[in-house]
């Protein structure tokens, strides 16, 4: 969903205040203070310095999961340690709306339970970005989450754990959040195929599962789901599919009108009860 907070914040004309490459700069964007461990020099290439308390997926040595096992990261992750499979990163925005300040940030969340992010506290991404939330806001009004896709692509389309896992990671989140959303994962293009492990991205049925499985999960914990599949599947979007699985611009532009649809709903049915018939 980083290509939907980016139409966001171009809708509000939003200024990027602070950002993080997809490796390392990770762990330095939500730690309090910049990082001081002498194993790892910033500026390193990507995976071949970092610091010693730093536990990869691949390592006999591994630690408790208490539950079901991490997925990720498996691809550019798995071969550069501190990175993520993907190549987008978090990044935040300061804009204004009526005269308002608003802040909006797209956090790295690749998977329903993963090691792409970790402190010396903790050993996955979602435990590193529920406590930066935790720390960073004293309310979050809006809290928008899709995870789906990299877990279709790097565990064999295994939906029991997806089940576990993302059942995890949102019973993590602060309770400091008004609005939750839970968007489902997209349609894989059909005209395109998937290199190496995302092949399991080009059978949309496996896509559909996954999201029957997140949607009954998301209600489960209180989010409001936005069924982006049915959307995805028309022509007009497909044709001006960048790869696989990215889209257009003017998707994206229709998603963030439907969160904000969302949003405004709710407002709208609060002013009516408050006005009365």
């Amino acid at each position: 969903m980083a290509y939907a907070m980016d139409a966001l914040s171009k809708l509000f004309a939003c200024k990027k205040v602070k950002a993080a490459d997809r490796c390392l700069g990770n762990l330095q964007y939500y730690s309090k203070t910049p990082l001081s461990d002498p194993v790892w020099t910033p500026g390193t290439p990507p995976g071949t310095s970092i610091p010693d308390w730093y536990v990869h997926i691949n390592e006999t040595h591994k630690p408790d999961y208490k539950g079901a096992k991490p997925v990720g990261p498996c691809i550019y992750g798995n071969l550069h340690r501190g990175c993520m499979d993907c190549s987008s990163s978090p990044r935040a925005y300061e804009c204004s709306h009526n005269g308002q300040p608003l802040r909006i940030e797209s956090l790295g969340m690749e998977f329903a339970r993963d090691m792409d992010t970790q402190s010396k506290k903790y050993r996955f991404s979602q435990e590193v970005i529920a406590e930066y939330l935790k720390d960073n806001y004293k309310r979050i009004d809006v809290f928008v989450l899709s995870v789906g896709l990299h877990d279709i692509g790097c565990s064999k389309a295994d939906h029991v754990s997806y089940r576990s896992n993302l059942d995890w990671a949102m019973k993590l989140m602060p309770d400091n959040i008004v609005k939750r959303i839970y968007i489902t994962s997209s349609s894989a293009s059909a005209r395109q195929a998937a290199p190496g492990k995302w092949v399991n991205l080009t059978r949309n049925q496996n896509i559909l599962k996954f999201n029957s499985v997140a949607q009954t999960v998301a209600m489960q914990n209180g989010y409001d789901v936005l069924d982006a599949y049915p959307l995805s599947v028309l022509p007009m979007f497909q044709d001006s599919m960048r790869d696989t699985v990215h889209y257009g611009s003017v998707y994206y532009n229709v998603i963030v009108h439907l969160i904000l649809d969302k949003i405004c709903s709710e407002e709208r049915k609060a002013t009516q009860l408050r006005l009365g018939p």
